[in-house]
């Protein structure tokens, strides 16, 4: 799905940040071009990864509102 929002949009050199859930655990993931990194699991059941997930989720909105130029 990001690699076909990427071309899409016609724009492979910018980041593209997602999440995928599967049950209770989260991982994060940068795409730019064909080039991907996913990060370790954050269980959302243990209340300090809970915390990160917000923070993370947070700065990925905060990324994409400079992006758009909503702030």
């Amino acid at each position: 799905a990001m690699l076909a929002s990427q071309q899409l949009n016609n724009d492979t050199e910018s980041p593209l940040y997602g999440c995928y859930i599967i049950g209770r655990n989260w991982f994060f993931v940068v795409c730019k071009g064909y080039d991907y990194s996913v990060s370790d699991v954050y269980v959302s059941t243990q209340q300090d990864e809970l915390e990160k997930i917000v923070q993370i989720l947070k700065k990925i909105k905060n990324l994409y509102e400079v992006k758009l130029n909503l702030i």
